[in-house]
């Protein structure tokens, strides 16, 4: 059975040819149809699919090498863990102590320069200078 070259057809054809990224929803509603009857035009007519959006490539927020996942921000936890902590001495013993460093920024601000790495040595220091 001959295929029905009708307007509808010839239209949404040309329009694929000079807008290969318009949807189908689009050429459907230039031409008055259905997106479906469009899908189904460019099926009979062997026309390929519009081509797809290429992915954006991702880069690790601390060390900008690229990322097979696309719901990470870092390539690994050591990464994410240099990029939001950061260390520094206990102001009595030394020990070192992870803050996250929005947290250290605050308290910073707030004017807090010494920081302990438990109860135990804020009380020996607070003892030292009574």
């Amino acid at each position: 059975m001959p295929r029905n070259i009708g307007p509808v057809r010839i239209k949404a054809v040309q329009l694929r040819k000079s807008q290969p990224n318009i949807t189908l929803q689009e050429i459907g509603k230039i031409c008055g149809v259905t997106k479906q009857r469009i899908y189904k035009i460019f099926l009979d007519e062997k026309i390929p699919r519009r081509p797809k959006k290429h992915k954006k490539f991702k880069f690790c927020r601390n060390c900008q090498t690229l990322i097979n996942s696309s719901r990470s921000l870092f390539c690994d936890e050591k990464c994410r863990e240099e990029a939001l902590f950061s260390s520094l001495p206990c102001s009595f013993c030394g020990k070192s102590i992870k803050y996250r460093n929005h947290v250290l920024k605050y308290k910073l601000h707030l004017g807090q320069y010494n920081f302990f790495c438990n109860k135990a040595c804020f009380n020996k220091k607070q003892r030292i200078h009574t």
